[in-house]
């Protein structure tokens, strides 16, 4: 019965404990008679061996009787009020960590890669849930992905293993909206919380006042930012000649102070030509690029700064273009006197 039915009402169940005593009992050792000439040998032999087996059969009762409870309450699950079970039932958390895995991630800074202290306040925040708290893990960049849904943190800290930062552009506001998805599944008897771990640049954060968040939810923000980090970045490589301008490359600095960088222009895998500029802190420029005349048909270019910054990822930029063949148009003049 105890084993088709755990659920069994304990108290009812204890009852069963007459059963171990009923089995010692019915066992117990019966004295047989003897015929001697003379028990005068045996009687002081015989009073100490009753004592010690009557002390064996007491233990042995007593053990049989405590396993036999142990099993009866190990299946009824009985529940104590004011037990750890229910200190630890109503400390229990959900948490979604919105982690940012932008290009940005990939910087250096003083205290190491970012990425790596990203990772590491993650395993922190998952660290620090029970096993029966619960996690979700949405990643933001140019857009944003649901890892995992609300799991235990052993689940959500192995597929933090796999996870690598990206060449999008940050947006915060991307993951938000992510994350009010999953908050719209979250279970209402437990502590919701919602921790961000971004550098939190200003490009990404534009629009996350249009995604609000639930009242409810305790907010907690790891900023890994570095304000005074060195990085300029190729943002935009023009290869065609258009009505406004030509060829050219589009250079942004993120830096605070003016910083310079050489550059070189790749046509075809081979040098085409270098040279260096000179940058105003947070200083946006379109700077003239002279090709060389290309022969008719698909040719790569590459354009790379040289520059000591923090982020090495942006430093160059990747285009193609197609020169079509020259079209031959032969003029005939019929008229001598032309």
């Amino acid at each position: 019965v105890i084993a088709t039915h755990p659920q069994i009402d304990h108290v009812g169940g204890l009852t069963a404990i007459v059963a171990p005593i009923l089995i010692h009992l019915l066992l117990r050792r019966k004295s047989q008679r003897m015929r001697f000439s003379t028990v005068q040998f045996f009687l002081k032999q015989d009073e100490q061996s009753m004592r010690r087996r009557k002390l064996r059969n007491l233990l042995l009762l007593a053990t049989r009787v405590l396993l036999f409870a142990l099993i009866v309450l190990a299946f009824a699950r009985p529940f104590l009020p004011g037990g750890d079970a229910a200190a630890q039932a109503g400390e229990r958390r959900q948490v979604v960590i919105l982690l940012d895995t932008s290009a940005s991630m990939q910087a250096n800074s003083p205290d190491g890669l970012q990425w790596t202290r990203a990772l590491a306040a993650a395993q922190k925040e998952l660290s620090a849930l029970k096993m029966n708290d619960r996690a979700a893990l949405v990643t933001s960049s140019t857009r944003a992905d649901l890892v995992s849904e609300f799991a235990p943190p052993s689940v959500v800290l192995k597929l933090l293993e796999g996870i690598k930062p990206t060449f999008g552009a940050a947006r915060i506001d991307e993951g938000l909206r992510q994350v009010t998805k999953v908050l719209a599944t979250a279970n209402p008897k437990l502590k919701t919380e919602f921790c961000v771990i971004s550098e939190l640049q200003r490009s990404g954060c534009d629009n996350i006042g249009s995604t609000p968040l639930p009242q409810d939810v305790a907010l907690r923000m790891v900023d890994l930012g570095e304000r005074f980090l060195p990085n300029v970045a190729v943002t935009a490589l023009q290869m065609e000649t258009t009505d406004e301008s030509g060829p050219q490359a589009t250079l942004t600095s993120f830096s605070d102070e003016p910083l310079r960088a050489g550059y070189r222009v790749m046509i075809d895998g081979k040098e085409a030509f270098n040279g260096a500029v000179e940058l105003e802190a947070g200083a946006i420029t379109n700077m003239p690029l002279a090709f060389p005349v290309l022969s008719p048909g698909w040719h790569s270019a590459e354009f790379i700064l040289d520059a000591r910054d923090s982020l090495k990822a942006d430093d160059t930029a990747f285009a193609t273009i197609f020169v079509p063949r020259p079209v031959h148009g032969l003029v005939i003049e019929p008229r001598p006197s032309q």
